[in-house]
């Protein structure tokens, strides 16, 4: 198939999909709206020069040659970027897949109004497309779109797919390494350090475990506006306070047998930090509210999930009180989420084989599961 992903600009997870889309044998260009940003590269993103698929629209004056690409595909799947690229193509009824997490991240009811109300206007086009379908990056998706006029058997789920952390070749090994795991615990934080991410959460962990004599380790990898006050939390404690690490090197913070606390609240559209976590084989303690932790996390099977402190408390005593057969299964779990389902080959074969039915039939099959999956 002829394929076309619009997008600001390159990043990791996207990249990994689209080399995914190419092995599959389709025909596939990346449309880049933007430059890759200095921030981004600095924490390890790439600046698109090394990938051939990659076509530069913010270089080229005449965006001929990109229109006719993204009206001649069979279907383009879009994030951000220049709206006017695909304006033909909606207006033509051709099939357009749009990935989005969710709208409303504001503790501010007005803001997320705004924001509603913005995006209902900005849709207006896509919504008279019948061949316009809603990629979920977000469990919370449905409900914002919902809202604003896109109809639910017009969304499938979907999310980021960063690299897998593990591999066959060791899970043997890990697998016995659990067995003899030491008694003390480690926790892992790990992400930019700002207020609605939540790594003050660590020093709650830390006070438990201190409470009921659990011995434990505290990492927080990590830098941002909230440091300052972090430090302060953090200062009477044992918490290590670490310098961010490079996305190519997290494997080096995340091991098998780890608990990974992702503590962030709706301000976290997606977080592939759980998607990496997962699959390095973490024990992982979820807030409900990021967009990422209710399509991966089943509760109790391959992590554990939390909507309110006293569920976080719940969630925690579990964890400290697992013995190394119950660290083991949910280990494994973990890993297998990801390698056997949330990952990118997986999202690939999926939207193909969906693309490939609505044009047929007209419609979504019902019998995927993971991503691209029908939302009920």
């Amino acid at each position: 198939m002829k394929i076309a992903v619009v997008s600001d600009y390159l990043t990791h997870h996207l990249s990994y999909f689209c080399e995914e889309l190419l092995s599959l044998g389709n025909e596939l260009t990346f449309v880049a709206c933007k430059q890759t940003p200095d921030f981004r590269l600095k924490t390890g993103f790439n600046d698109m020069s090394n990938y051939e698929y990659v076509i530069k629209s913010y270089e080229l004056e005449d965006k001929t040659p990109i229109l006719k690409i993204i009206n001649d595909c069979d279907f383009i799947i879009f994030g951000s970027g220049d709206r006017k690229l695909i304006k033909q193509r909606s207006k033509k009824g051709l099939l357009i897949f749009r990935y989005s997490e969710h709208l409303s991240k504001s503790k501010n009811f007005i803001i997320n109004f705004l924001r509603l109300v913005k995006w209902w206007l900005i849709l207006l086009p896509e919504r008279k497309n019948k061949k316009f379908y809603l990629l979920c990056s977000s469990f919370w998706s449905e409900r914002d779109y919902k809202h604003i006029g896109i109809k639910q058997n017009h969304m499938l789920k979907w999310g980021y797919f960063p690299h897998l952390l593990s591999n066959d070749g060791f899970l043997h090994e890990m697998c016995s390494d659990i067995q003899q795991i030491d008694q003390k615990l480690h926790f892992v934080w790990a992400g930019r350090l700002i207020e609605w991410k939540h790594p003050e959460i660590t020093v709650e962990v830390w006070n438990y475990c201190v409470e009921n004599k659990i011995a434990c380790d505290i990492d927080i990898y990590g830098k941002g506006k909230f440091k300052s006050r972090l430090l302060k939390k953090i200062k009477n404690t044992s918490i290590r306070l670490n310098d961010p690490v490079d996305r190519r090197n997290i494997s080096s913070i995340l091991h098998f047998g780890d608990i990974f606390l992702f503590s962030s609240d709706n301000g976290e559209g997606w977080g592939a930090i759980l998607n990496e976590a997962l699959s390095a084989g973490c024990i992982c303690i979820c807030n409900k509210n990021a967009g990422s932790t209710n399509f991966l996390i089943k509760h109790g099977i391959n992590g554990f999930s939390y909507s309110n402190k006293k569920d976080f408390y719940d969630c925690l005593k579990r964890v400290c009180y697992l013995d190394s057969n119950e660290k083991n299964k949910i280990c494994l779990e973990a890993i297998n989420t990801i390698k056997n389902m949330w990952n990118p080959h997986i999202a690939s074969l999926n939207l193909i084989r969906q693309a490939e039915n609505i044009e047929r039939k007209g419609e979504l099959l019902k019998n995927i599961i993971g991503p691209a999956s029908t939302i009920e």
